[in-house]
């Protein structure tokens, strides 16, 4: 779900999933992007958090995941003065369905967005890839035991 504030910027809810295995992340970047994310995408009005992630991860990957547990709810602070955005996201731990995805080489998946890349990187390259946000750069090597409440400010670095 986006709000935008005529003036202020852009206020967004978003999920985002952290799908680890076999010691891998798997992250996904636009092909006209030189940066990572997780997959994820908007909530949408009246969808839930946990909802929007299932969903939004049929319709990149082509799979279905299943929910284990929130990770992080995460505030985050981006973009230029004149376009800054406020992003309420929830991050949640999923579990792979299909074990055709798995790492391995290359990942080919069956979704509908052909302008995506998908890659599985291993977990101890996190901390060097240009990622974003960047908290997952640390945050992806110990995932926490219980939800935690981040800010991240890239708008002033903290």
């Amino acid at each position: 779900m986006k709000l935008r504030i005529e003036g202020k910027g852009t206020v967004v809810i978003r999920s985002s999933a952290v799908i680890v295995a076999e010691g891998h992340v798997l992250l996904h970047r636009h092909v006209s992007d030189e940066f990572w994310s997780l997959i994820g995408g908007g909530v949408e009005f009246t969808e839930t958090s946990s909802d929007a992630i299932i969903r939004e991860t049929q319709e990149e990957l082509g799979a279905v995941c299943s929910v284990d547990r929130l990770l992080w709810i995460v505030e985050s602070f981006f973009g230029p003065p004149i376009n800054r955005w406020h992003e309420v996201g929830f991050y949640y731990l999923l579990k792979l369905d299909d074990p055709a995805l798995i790492p391995s080489a290359s990942l080919t998946p069956n979704g509908k967005e052909d302008d995506l890349l998908f890659r599985w990187f291993p977990v101890e390259e996190i901390r060097d890839l240009a990622i974003y946000p960047v908290f997952l750069r640390a945050a992806l090597l110990d995932l926490p035991g219980c939800v935690e409440h981040v800010v991240n400010n890239e708008i002033d670095g903290s």
